[in-house]
């Protein structure tokens, strides 16, 4: 994923992407303008120690972003935890939004992103009852955290 990351983004250079444990980042303090975390963050096993390791990363004025789909409040996002066979973290909008604060971030916020595309008028998948609860789950969206280091 990074070869492709970077394959795709040749050319631009105030962008760089690294590898490691998010618990264990391997970027000098204050590296980072913007912070990106896309369907990953309820897989860390602590949280919080990830959420100290990007504060530490972010230099100050900068900003995290977290975008996930499981969550509590997204009731049809828990049939996936057994689901996965490993372990993750399911909070709720407010447990995420204190646990920022917690960790140091400012300017905290918390928007739901709905899923806008074409939903099919039956549905055969296993996740979803039918077309209906798809329909629900994708207006209930996902959850996009913010938060910004202080200056």
């Amino acid at each position: 994923m990074l070869r492709r990351a970077e394959q795709t983004s040749a050319g631009i250079n105030n962008l760089r992407f690294v590898w490691g444990s998010a618990e264990s980042i391997p970027a000098k303090d204050n590296s980072f303008d913007k912070v990106l975390s896309v369907e990953s963050f309820y897989y860390y096993a602590d949280q919080g120690k990830a959420l100290d390791e990007l504060l530490r990363v972010i230099a100050p004025g900068g900003r995290l972003f977290i975008l996930i789909n499981l969550y509590s409040d997204n009731h049809y996002s828990l049939r996936w935890v057994s689901e996965l066979k490993v372990a993750v973290q399911a909070l709720s909008e407010a447990e995420y939004m204190t646990l920022l604060r917690k960790h140091g971030f400012t300017a905290v916020e918390a928007r739901r992103i709905p899923d806008r595309s074409p939903t099919p008028e039956t549905y055969s998948g296993k996740w979803f009852k039918n077309a209906e609860e798809l329909r629900d789950f994708k207006r209930i969206g996902a959850l996009l955290l913010m938060g910004e280091k202080p200056r």
